[in-house]
């Protein structure tokens, strides 16, 4: 871990008038990161991620066991906007340990950018919460009037949310043996199925 950012909107005060925490995770190391133990660990502190499977399995290798996840921004703009597609969106470019391999300048744009990127997070929860307000949403073709999208991302997504950082954590058992007959059965169908394509690509295209 390089680094985190908290932000809690720009009503909180952490200190003369600060409302973001920016944590450098490089220097200190898990003897830094305990020092925010109880905040991750706290089920009451609710905590707007981007990717949470992601960024919660990078925090418990630490041995800090996340909790008080309230929502996580990239399933709720899935949810509002299926075609929508992420462009890296929350990812954080590799650094190298060398701290001779980043100017002063550098850093302090380095640290606005990390900052910057937890400010966008909660205003995009924001912003999704209200669109998902207004919008309604169907189960097996009959429209919800009484239920918005948001209901629908708080009743079930959320706890889904909750389960896949669980599965990226913990793993999950599976059937080898089940897996082996079925590959059986699969490889031969995968077989027709390139052959197939490779049929109709060669009708447009002669080195198919």
């Amino acid at each position: 871990m390089i680094c985190f950012s908290i932000y809690s909107g720009p009503q909180a005060d952490f200190n003369n008038g600060k409302s973001c925490i920016w944590v450098d995770a490089l220097d200190g190391g898990k003897e830094l990161l305990l020092e925010f133990e109880a905040f991750f660990e706290d089920p009451d502190i609710k905590k707007v991620w981007y990717n949470c499977s992601f960024d919660s399995h990078i925090i418990e290798n630490y041995g800090v066991e996340v909790s008080g996840f309230h929502a996580d921004t990239m399933h709720m703009a899935r949810l509002w906007n299926s075609s929508r597609r992420t462009g890296g969106g929350y990812s954080l470019e590799a650094l190298t340990g060398d701290r001779g391999f980043i100017s002063d300048a550098e850093r302090e744009l380095w640290i606005c950018y990390s900052a910057l990127d937890v400010m966008n997070t909660l205003g995009h929860f924001e912003s999704l919460k209200r669109k998902s307000q207004r919008m309604s949403w169907r189960f097996d073709g009959k429209p919800c009037p009484q239920e918005s999208v948001l209901d629908l991302d708080n009743e079930y997504w959320r706890p889904f949310g909750e389960i896949l950082v669980k599965m990226v954590a913990e793993g999950m058992l599976v059937d080898r043996a089940c897996l082996a007959e079925i590959e059986k059965v699969a490889k031969p169908e995968q077989e027709v199925a390139v052959d197939r394509f490779r049929k109709w690509a060669s009708k447009y295209c002669e080195d198919a």
